[in-house]
């Protein structure tokens, strides 16, 4: 295995990441890259690994095999289930092997029943505590089970292990990584970000009598989707322990289309053994879905608008609000903080006798978003509190109904929207945390462009969403002490309560299917003058004050090997 192009190290060279493709960067990341000591490990539970094939080409089963040999960690075994091939050159190969290592157990199976009746009937002759998963023709890193297994040494109640990856070419060329986030729900009932390398403990898989029929090429998935009730311990591994073979050839559409099929089959059965009550339809990408959870209209929703002057940019808001919003259950309040144009107030005084659920009110403070926001809570009548800036364009319909579909979970504490500007591009689509600083990822990105494996287009569990539009649960919100009105005044302020609803054990969600425009700090202005910046700085530093210990490590659903102080992706230049 190598990487592509350069036989020199740039080891101890700065390099400007950014400016690089992200197989260009991958390149630097591998040459940088140290191979991580392998100490002596306490306890050294037997892995099992088990190898479904059919017709693969031999020199890419040997490749495999190989793989699996030259494993740093020894304690192992190797189960290969040959589900009929007709090829003579795979069938010689598992002989081969079979006879040539004593850790190698192959079975032959007489007639073709699937990748799921291979795995199973591995299984049951498998002996290892934990079972690992690797597709005939892919490739294990070198030190794939030792990471899994020094994970198990610091905490021996993980029970599924999930890593990084990239794809391998015929050259032996490493190319499109996938670093993946920590468990993310609602991205893994999106599509399936867990793909490979897993490593399951058997008791448990025996517990959901492991794979399904019928469900080849989503089996992986459907059995963790079965999992999941069981309150397993999910653990991911931020290194790339696992080289999917790049095929010469693409995909077969047919092939692509029953992956499809099979995955929104064990989506389905999904949210019907958990009763949910949702449809499941196709999602912005080839094999996404989006979950569309049932909506109980009944609910209150406060959405609370502050505004100073501006009539321009509240009318646009106001009158798209009032024209597109189907969800038919909402009161607005107008927080007037301290207008000085009269046609503003008159202009909001008449919204207000003009509809019944139109409210306005005084709040004759300095500027002060937190205590602002807080005041506007005590006047809400609503179960369920929408903060929306007043430089804001509504431009779909359910929109509203989105939102309320997932702050009525008992799970979720906050919904995050997708965040345009007026040109189409990105202003928000989650935020990343760190130590330092909190920034909206793919600002900036054309709304139609892919980005980085389909980040912003799809559901999503994720740290931060801005407060310019952030839908909270009342009592949630209530819970955590609101906006902090001393230490987070103007900036930061939906961060902190973002990461305070999460420290109480609830979940942040992103949704792309509520989408609209955002004219952002047109109201206020850009903070770029000396005050507005040494604000800023303050107010930074109460952050890291807090904060810094917590996400030490960085945002847990992101990647450490991933910057998260810039809005693209870049990669460290090392491993970490």
């Amino acid at each position: 295995m190598k990487t592509n192009n350069s036989n020199h190290s740039i080891k101890d060279t700065k390099v400007d990441m950014a400016g690089l493709d992200l197989n260009a960067q991958y390149q630097i990341f591998l040459q940088n890259s140290e191979k991580p000591k392998q100490y002596k490990l306490k306890y050294q539970p037997m892995i099992s690994i088990i190898v479904p094939v059919y017709n693969i080409a031999a020199k890419h089963l040997e490749l495999c095999i190989q793989s699996v040999i030259n494993q740093g960690y020894s304690h192992w075994e190797l189960h290969l289930y040959d589900d009929a091939s007709t090829n003579m050159d795979t069938l010689e190969c598992l002989k081969k092997w079979h006879k040539k290592h004593k850790k190698i157990h192959v079975q032959y199976g007489k007639t073709n029943q699937g990748i799921a009746h291979a795995l199973n009937q591995s299984i049951a002759k498998a002996k290892g505590s934990f079972v690992g998963i690797l597709e005939h023709g892919d490739e294990l890193n070198q030190d794939a089970l030792w990471q899994v297994v020094s994970c198990l040494n610091q905490d021996k109640s993980i029970d599924f292990f999930y890593s990084d990856e990239d794809e391998i070419n015929e050259n032996g060329e490493r190319l499109n990584p996938c670093f993946k986030s920590g468990f993310n729900l609602d991205a893994l009932l999106s599509f399936n970000y867990i793909n490979n390398f897993v490593v399951i403990r058997k008791k448990y898989g025996n517990k959901k009598n492991w794979f399904k029929n019928g469900l080849d090429g989503s089996q992986t998935y459907d059995l963790l989707l079965r999992l999941l009730p069981l309150k397993i311990n999910i653990r991911h591994i931020p290194h790339v322990l696992y080289h999917k073979r790049l095929s010469e050839t693409p995909a077969k559409l047919s092939n692509k289309d029953y992956q499809d099929i099979t995955a929104k089959s064990a989506l389905d059965n999904y949210i019907y053994r958990n009763n949910i009550n949702a449809t499941i339809t196709n999602g912005l990408f080839e094999n996404s879905f989006r979950v569309q959870r049932a909506v109980d209209e009944s609910q209150l929703v406060s959405i609370i608008i502050p505004f100073r002057d501006k009539l321009d940019l509240l009318q646009v808001c106001m009158q798209s609000l009032l024209a597109i919003t189907a969800y038919p259950t909402y009161e607005v309040l107008l927080i007037n903080n301290q207008s000085k144009d009269a046609d503003v107030l008159e202009y909001c005084t008449q919204l207000s006798q003009d509809f019944a659920n139109i409210y306005l009110h005084d709040f004759d403070e300095p500027f002060n978003f937190s205590r602002l926001n807080n005041f506007a809570v005590t006047k809400a009548k609503g179960s369920f509190l929408l903060f929306l800036n007043n430089d804001i364009k509504i431009i779909h319909h359910d929109w509203l109904h989105e939102m309320v579909s997932h702050i009525q979970r008992d799970e979720v504490g906050a919904v995050g929207a997708k965040l345009l500007y007026a040109d189409d591009t990105i202003q928000h689509s989650g935020m990343l945390v760190s130590a330092e600083s909190a920034v909206h990822f793919g600002r900036n990105e054309k709304d139609t462009d892919i980005g980085y494996f389909q980040r912003a287009n799809y559901i999503q569990n994720i740290s931060v969403c801005t407060g310019a539009c952030l839908m909270v649960s009342k009592s949630v919100f209530l819970e955590v002490g609101g906006f902090d009105e001393e230490f987070f005044k103007i900036t930061f302020n939906d961060v902190d309560l973002c990461l305070k609803i999460r420290q109480a054990g609830y979940l942040i969600v992103y949704t792309p299917y509520a989408k609209i425009y955002h004219y952002e700090s047109k109201s206020r202005g850009l903070d770029g003058t000396p005050e507005k910046l040494v604000r800023f700085k303050q107010e930074q530093k109460h952050y890291q004050r807090k904060w810094a210990k917590a996400y030490v490590d960085g945002d847990p659903y992101f990647n450490p090997n991933l910057q998260s102080s810039v809005e693209t992706i870049v990669l460290n230049q090392t491993s970490r």
